[in-house]
C-alpha cells in the first residue's frame, strides 16, 4: 500500500552522472536522497530539477527503485513522489503505471507545455482526469505557469479537478498567487470536502484528503497562513534543514500567533527567501556545484545542459544572502549531531560567569548556535523596519517608562551587579541612580536633538530647506563589565530613541546587566526585536560586526579589542564608536585646598577598586606640597575596608579576575624593584593575598615614567605620585601617554582660573576636570583622544552616531 502523502517539505531530487560516461551515478543519488530525507525533506524523483527530459524511461525507473530502497532501508517516513508528466496523455499514463510498479507512492503530473495555446481549459481538464482515472497511485496536479511555455490553471479549474477526480491527492502551485492557494487549500481542508468528494485511496493517520503545496520556499510563511500544507522546492537539495526549520516555524507561528513565534518565522522566511532567490537563478548546474562545495559531491548536468559559469557561480555564492543561508544550514546540521562539539552548539557550549569573590560560578548561559545568532541579526533588521516608523513621542514614552522600571528594580539591579563583578553592594545603587539620571537627560533633549533642523532665517517664500535626522539601522553595542549600566545607557537609549534597533552584547562577566535592560524595556512596552541580548563567542561576534545588516558598532573595552574591531571593519565604510582605556592623570597645584582635595582625589583613585577607564592612575604634585599629597592619599587608602562586597560596611571589593590581580601585584613589585616606595602596608588588608582577587590599595612615591606603573593602564586600586616643579612640567608628563581620556587639575578655582584655562588648552584629553574626577556629566560630550577611543557619547552630540542626515530642498514653482 502506498505511503500516505502528508504535509511537510519535499524537494525535486537532483540526478547525478558519472563524470566521463554520463551514466547514472546511482550510489551518489541514493546518498543524496538519504541526506535530504534524514534532514526532513521528502524526495520527488525526476521532478523539475531531476533532468527528466534528459533521461530514458529505463533510467527514470532506476532512480525510482533506488529512492525506494533508501526510504525502506532507513525507514524514512516519506511517500515517494515521482514526476511523470511533460509528455502526451498516453505516455504519462504509461510512465505513471511503470513508476508505481517500481515503488512510487504518488505521481506528480505536469501537462506538456509545447503548445500552450492549444492547452485549453477543456484539454487540461481532460488530460488530468484521464491520467488520474488510469493511475494506480494517487496523483498530484503540478501547475507551473512560470515554466518556459508553461500553462496556468485558474482556481476554478483546480477546484473542479479536486472535486471530480477522486484519485487526486493534491496540487503543487508553483509561482501561483496566494489567493489561489487560499481558495483551494481552504476548501479542500474541510470536513465538507471529504464528505462530498471521498477519495479513491485510503486515508491514514496524518494524511490530508487533498494537500496544497507552494513551489518555492518564499511562500512557506504566507502559504501556511493561507492554509497550505508545505512546499516542494529545489532549495531542499542543499539547504534541507533550513527548509524544514522554516516550515516548522511557520506552522508554529500561524498556530500560536505568539509574537516570538511570528518573529522567528519571519526572520527565517527572510533568510530563505533571499537565499532561494539568489540560488534559484543558478538552477540545476548551480545546485550541483553548491553540493560539490558543501558536501563533496554534485558533478555536472547531462548534456546539452552546460555546467555553471564559474564567474556567475562565485558572484552568486558570495552574496551575503547566500552566505547567511549556508551559515544557517551548517549550524542546524551541527546542532543535529548528538555529539557535536562545534563552536556555537547551544547544547555543548556554556558561558560561565566566575565570581571575583570566591571563584564560584554565579551565572551560566548557553552560547547560541550560529543559526541562533543569524536569527538575532535578522530579527533586529525586522525590528528596525517597524520601529523606525514609530513616532518620537511614542519612543520617548517607552523610554520614560523604562527609566521608571529601572527605579523600581534598583535593589535587584544593584544586587546582581555586586554579585557578578564584585563591587561593594553599598556602591552599586550609585550606578543605577546615575544611569537613570543620564537616561532622563537624554529623554529631555531628544526632541531638540532629533528634530528637523530648519533654515528659516535664510528661507524664502518659494524656497524652503531643512535637515532630517534618520536612524542608521541595526546597531551592535558591546558593553563592558566595570560599569555596565552606565555604558549600556550611553549607547542603547539614544540608539533606540533615534529609531534604531539594538543588539546588546554584554560582557560575559555581567550578562544579567544586559538582560535587565531587555527585560525592563519589555516591561515598558518596547516591541519585540528592537532590543535583544547576545551572549556569544569571539568568532561569532566578529561575524556580527562584519555583517552588512549591522550599521554601527559601539564598543567599550580594551584598546587591543578596539583595534581588532577596527581591523574587522577594514574594507567597509561602517562607522564604529570606541570607548577604550585610559591612564588618567591628576595634577595637584601648590594652591590646592588639600583638606578637600585629598578625599575627593582618593575617591577618583580607589572607587570601584580603580576599575574605571577614567580612574586616576597617576598623580603629579607640586614639589612644595608633594609629601603632604603622598601622605594624605596613603591616609585615605588606609581607611578603606577590603572584603566581601556583600557586607554593607565594605568599601573596597575584589578586582574582577585572578589575572588582573596578578598583573596589578606584578606592576607594583616591578616599580618597587626600580626604586618606588610603598606607603600602605599590606598587613592592614589581610584579605589581600596572592591566591585571591583581593588586592590591597597602594600609594607609590619616587616613581618615574620609566616605570610601567606610570605608563601602562593598571585598572586597580593603585596610584603613583610624582613630583613636579611647574605647570609646564606637569603638562608635559600628563601628555606623555598613549591615552587621552580625562585629566584633572586641583587648584584654587578662583585665584588660578587663568592658570587652569591655560592647562586646559595644553592637555591632550577628551575631558578636563577642575577639583573633581571620574565623574561623567550627561550634558557633556564623552570622548577619548589618542588610544582612548573614537567618537562621542552623551550630550547632544551623543545622538549623532545613531543618525544619518537627510537634506530636503524644496522649491515652489
Amino acid at each position: 500500500m502506498p505511503l500516505p502523502f502528508r504535509p511537510g517539505t519535499y524537494a525535486p531530487v537532483l540526478t547525478f552522472f558519472e563524470p566521463k560516461s554520463e551514466a547514472l551515478d546511482i550510489e551518489t543519488f541514493k546518498r543524496h536522497v538519504s541526506y535530504m530525507a534524514k534532514a526532513g525533506v521528502g524526495p520527488v524523483v525526476t521532478g523539475s530539477m531531476g533532468e527528466g527530459p534528459m533521461l530514458s524511461i529505463d533510467e527514470r525507473l532506476q532512480l525510482v527503485k533506488a529512492a525506494r530502497e533508501v526510504l525502506d532501508e532507513h525507514k524514512l517516513p516519506f511517500p515517494l513522489i515521482v514526476g511523470t508528466g511533460l509528455t502526451s496523455t498516453k505516455e504519462t499514463i504509461a510512465l505513471t503505471e511503470q513508476a508505481a510498479a517500481a515503488g512510487a507512492d504518488v505521481a506528480l503530473v505536469i501537462p506538456a507545455g509545447y503548445y500552450p495555446t492549444l492547452m485549453t481549459r477543456k484539454a487540461l481538464k481532460m488530460f488530468f482526469m484521464d491520467v488520474q482515472d488510469a493511475s494506480p497511485i494517487p496523483v498530484m496536479i503540478y501547475n507551473f505557469p512560470g515554466a518556459s511555455a508553461g500553462v496556468d490553471m485558474d482556481s476554478d479549474l483546480l477546484l473542479e479537478l479536486a472535486k471530480e477526480g477522486r484519485n487526486f491527492c493534491g496540487a503543487k502551485l508553483t509561482c501561483a498567487q496566494i489567493g489561489k492557494i487560499t481558495r483551494l487549500a481552504g476548501y479542500c481542508d474541510t470536513s465538507e470536502y471529504l464528505k462530498q468528494y471521498p477519495r479513491s485511496f485510503q486515508l491514514r493517520q496524518g494524511q490530508k484528503p487533498f494537500v496544497v503545496f507552494s513551489g518555492f520556499s518564499d511562500y512557506l510563511l504566507a502559504g501556511s497562513a493561507a492554509r497550505a500544507h508545505g512546499a516542494i522546492a529545489g532549495i531542499g537539495n542543499f539547504a534541507p534543514r533550513s527548509f524544514r526549520h522554516l516550515y516548522e516555524a511557520a506552522e508554529r507561528a500561524n498556530e500560536s500567533g505568539a509574537k516570538g513565534d511570528v518573529t522567528e518565522a519571519r526572520t527565517l522566511q527572510l533568510i530563505l527567501s533571499e537565499g532561494d532567490y539568489a540560488t534559484t537563478k543558478l538552477h540545476i548546474p548551480g545546485a550541483k556545484r553548491i553540493l560539490q562545495d558543501l558536501r563533496g559531491y554534485g558533478g555536472h548536468p547531462r548534456g546539452p545542459i552546460q555546467p555553471i559559469e564559474e564567474s556567475l557561480y562565485q558572484a552568486s555564492v558570495r552574496l551575503p544572502a547566500v552566505q547567511r543561508l549556508f551559515e544557517l544550514e551548517k549550524s542546524l546540521e551541527a546542532k543535529a549531531q548528538p555529539d557535536s562539539t562545534s563552536v556555537g552548539s547551544s547544547s555543548e557550549h556554556l558561558q560561565r560567569t566566575i565570581s571575583p569573590i570566591d571563584q564560584s560560578v554565579v551565572v551560566t548561559r548557553h552560547v547560541p548556535s550560529d543559526a541562533d545568532v543569524e536569527t538575532i541579526i535578522a530579527t533586529s533588521q525586522i525590528g528596525f523596519v517597524e520601529w523606525k516608523t514609530t513616532d518620537l513621542e511614542a519612543r520617548l514614552a517607552i523610554a520614560t517608562r523604562f527609566l521608571k522600571e529601572m527605579e523600581t528594580a534598583k535593589a535587584d539591579l544593584s544586587e546582581d551587579l555586586s554579585r557578578q563583578m564584585g563591587r561593594p553592594i553599598a556602591h552599586c545603587a550609585v550606578e543605577v541612580e546615575g544611569t537613570i539620571k543620564r537616561g532622563q537627560h537624554m529623554v529631555n533633549i531628544a526632541k531638540e536633538v532629533l528634530g528637523d533642523v530648519t533654515n528659516q532665517d535664510t528661507d524664502s517664500p518659494g524656497y524652503v530647506r531643512f535637515i532630517k535626522r534618520c536612524p542608521v539601522g541595526p546597531v551592535l553595542v558591546i558593553s563592558p563589565w566595570n560599569y555596565p549600566y552606565f555604558c549600556q545607557v550611553n549607547a542603547v537609549l539614544p540608539a533606540i530613541l533615534a529609531g534604531n534597533s539594538v543588539i546588546l552584547k554584554p560582557s560575559p562577566q555581567t550578562p544579567l546587566c544586559g538582560e535587565w535592560f531587555v527585560e525592563l524595556y519589555k516591561r515598558a512596552g518596547l516591541p519585540d526585536g528592537v532590543l535583544q541580548t547576545l551572549h556569544s563567542t569571539p568568532d561569532q561576534i566578529e561575524r556580527v560586526i562584519k555583517d552588512a545588516r549591522i550599521q554601527f558598532v559601539m564598543f567599550t573595552g580594551s584598546v587591543a579589542v578596539g583595534r581588532s574591531i577596527v581591523k574587522a571593519l577594514s574594507g567597509t565604510f561602517k562607522n564604529v564608536g570606541l570607548e577604550l582605556g585610559g591612564k588618567d592623570p591628576a595634577y595637584v597645584r601648590e594652591d590646592a585646598d588639600l583638606q578637600k582635595t585629598l578625599p575627593a582625589l582618593a575617591a577618583g583613585i580607589f572607587f570601584n577598586a580603580g576599575q574605571s577607564c577614567c580612574s586616576v592612575e597617576r598623580v603629579y604634585a607640586h614639589a612644595s606640597i608633594y609629601d603632604r599629597v603622598v601622605e594624605g592619599l596613603a591616609h585615605e587608602a588606609k581607611k578603606l575596608k577590603l572584603g566581601n562586597p556583600e557586607d554593607p560596611s565594605v568599601t573596597l571589593g575584589p578586582v574582577v579576575s585572578r589575572r588582573s590581580a596578578d598583573f596589578i601585584r606584578k606592576q607594583v613589585a616591578e616599580a618597587v624593584k626600580q626604586g618606588a616606595k610603598m606607603h600602605v602596608s599590606a598587613e592592614l588588608f589581610p584579605a589581600a593575598h596572592g591566591n585571591s582577587n583581593f588586592v590591597a590599595p597602594q600609594v607609590l612615591s619616587n616613581v618615574s615614567h620609566a616605570m610601567s606603573i606610570m605608563i601602562d593602564e593598571t585598572f586597580g586600586p593603585v596610584v603613583g605620585v610624582m613630583k613636579v616643579d611647574s605647570d609646564e612640567e606637569a603638562i608635559k608628563h600628563m601628555n606623555d601617554s598613549p591615552y587621552g581620556l580625562t585629566a584633572s587639575v586641583w587648584t584654587d578655582a578662583t585665584k588660578s582660573k587663568q592658570a587652569f584655562e591655560f592647562i586646559v588648552e595644553k592637555l591632550d584629553t577628551g575631558t578636563v576636570y577642575l577639583n573633581n574626577a571620574d565623574n561623567l556629566d550627561p550634558a557633556l560630550a564623552w570622548s577619548g583622544w589618542k588610544d582612548s577611543g573614537r567618537g562621542i557619547s552623551l550630550s547632544k552630540f551623543g545622538f549623532d552616531a545613531f543618525t544619518h542626515t537627510k537634506s530636503v530642498n524644496i522649491k515652489y514653482l
